[in-house]
């Protein structure tokens, strides 16, 4: 019991003497304070290209290859040009599975679009039940405040 005494000045003697430190601090003089001045720094231009004819009339021919560069942006989608070429509908319907399954209807847009809608539809509801018990927890946290908390605030501040 003794060396747990001991054991725990000792462990806690060294944060003391950390909070403990001295600290130092200017003493505000604001009878002495002075605003900042503005010293203007002197600027050179460089205005030589203007006096010296060689520099701006360097004039040379543009070569052909440059001639045919434009500053027009392409409409370059590498997707779509691949869908094009993945979908160029050449093909024909000769198989026997790709008959199948027009047969059987198996990839008809109107199946996808019912499982899409109805993947939609959970989460909704799922978010209106979590909106429902926020609400809830809302409500409570509110009414044991009022309940308790601002009760015994005022019973502390009467005494």
């Amino acid at each position: 019991m003794k060396h747990n005494r001991f054991l725990k000045v000792i462990v806690l003697l060294p944060a003391f003497w950390l909070l403990a430190g001295q600290s130092a601090g200017a003493t505000p003089d604001l009878n002495n304070v002075t605003p900042n001045t503005y010293e203007k720094k002197e600027f050179k231009e460089n205005t030589d290209y203007l006096h010296e004819k060689s520099l701006y009339e360097n004039k040379k021919q543009i070569p052909e290859e440059q001639k045919d560069l434009t500053f027009t942006k392409k409409n370059l989608d590498p997707l779509k040009e691949v869908k094009e070429k993945l979908f160029d509908g050449g093909e024909t319907t000769t198989n026997t599975i790709t008959a199948k399954a027009d047969q059987l209807q198996l990839f008809s847009d109107s199946k996808q679009e019912s499982f899409f809608n109805a993947e939609d539809q959970a989460p909704a509801e799922q978010d209106n039940k979590l909106m429902i018990l926020y609400s809830i927890l809302l409500v409570i946290a509110i009414g044991v405040i009022m309940g308790f908390l601002i009760p015994r605030m005022a019973k502390q501040a009467d005494n």
